[in-house]
């Protein structure tokens, strides 16, 4: 009984949110073996289908080389997607990664350099493609990850975060480049002393609009109850933003706005980005901080930001772009 519902389980997800239920390619058979013909197991019956890579209910639990298994955010089980986003197999955590050693034993990294990208509340990693592939351009090694930012806590991201990135292969130093939220859980991890800071050396990171201060919209709605329902323990991280620990490594802070008194938003006190207001982006011990104009979702597009973004990466400062005071 227990196969078959992990079966109904395992097929659900191309009807959950993160999944689309065309082009089944293999038998439920193929499914327990590689794609090299090895047999793996605990895994259950798989049709090859192409997914959306995850949403609000799958969070990346190890990643290598474009290769993701994640975890399903409400039934716990756990899927491996290859560099296409077409699921691999699905079953145990210890299936999935057998599975994905298998495919995964021959690839080559390029740099011992990981920059880890980080998406904001009720996104997912292909709000960062944009950017990721504007950073490849300028030769860094990228991993763009999920996670389900409206399911669970901010502490709750850290830890599954701290997890992949102590189980990474052949990386021996990690930035981070996060967006709104994502900063959040980025301050978070390194807060707490993670096995994967004894083997991985945290070299910078880059927050883009992120609610440093809390955010003004934040306390406004983050009682009412549909909020709350939506948006999930992801509200409190905001509120509680400010009591957060501050990374102790350089970081620098790409700040969204209009140029200004009043910003995009007219909620929001002073300048703003349509949801984050600069002054709530501050940070004590920011190495460097610079303003552009743009909107909160769409400066990750900019191609100033992604340069700037590659620019600190490298020398640990904004210098190329016009900065504003710290």
């Amino acid at each position: 009984m227990k196969a078959w519902v992990m079966g109904i389980l395992g097929l659900s997800v191309i009807a959950m949110p993160g999944a689309s239920a065309a082009g089944a390619i293999t038998d439920s058979e193929a499914s327990r073996e590689s794609l090299s013909g090895r047999p793996c197991s605990g895994l259950g019956p798989n049709l090859a289908l192409p997914t959306l890579g995850g949403r609000q209910w799958w969070a990346d639990v190890c990643w290598d080389g474009g290769w993701r298994i994640q975890r399903h955010a409400w039934t716990g089980h756990y899927r491996l997607l290859d560099p296409n986003n077409t699921r691999r197999g699905w079953g145990t955590r210890d299936g999935c990664r057998q599975l994905m050693a298998q495919e995964c034993k021959d690839s080559k990294r390029s740099s011992d350099h990981l920059v880890v990208l980080l998406h904001g509340l009720g996104r997912s990693f292909r709000s960062m493609k944009v950017l990721e592939r504007g950073l490849n351009r300028q030769g860094f090694h990228t991993a763009a990850l999920s996670y389900p930012s409206t399911r669970r806590s901010i502490e709750s991201h850290a830890s599954t975060i701290a997890g992949l990135l102590g189980e990474l292969e052949g990386v021996k130093r990690v930035s981070f480049v996060t967006h709104s939220l994502g900063s959040l859980v980025v301050r978070q991890l390194c807060s707490e002393h993670f096995s994967w800071r004894e083997r991985v050396s945290l070299e910078r990171v880059v927050m883009i609009a992120p609610p440093n201060q809390g955010a003004f919209l934040a306390e406004t709605v983050g009682s009412w109850a549909p909020v709350r329902w939506l948006l999930g323990d992801a509200i409190d991280g905001i509120l509680h933003a400010k009591q957060l620990p501050v990374p102790d490594v350089e970081f620098g802070i790409v700040v969204g706005a209009r140029g200004d008194e009043d910003g995009w938003n007219p909620w929001i006190l002073g300048d703003d980005d349509g949801v984050v207001g600069v002054d709530e982006t501050t940070l004590e011990g920011a190495k460097d901080r610079i303003r552009v104009v743009g909107v909160h979702s769409l400066m990750l597009r900019d191609s100033k930001v992604i340069q700037a973004t590659a620019e600190f990466l490298r020398s640990g400062s904004f210098h190329e772009w016009e900065k504003s005071a710290l």
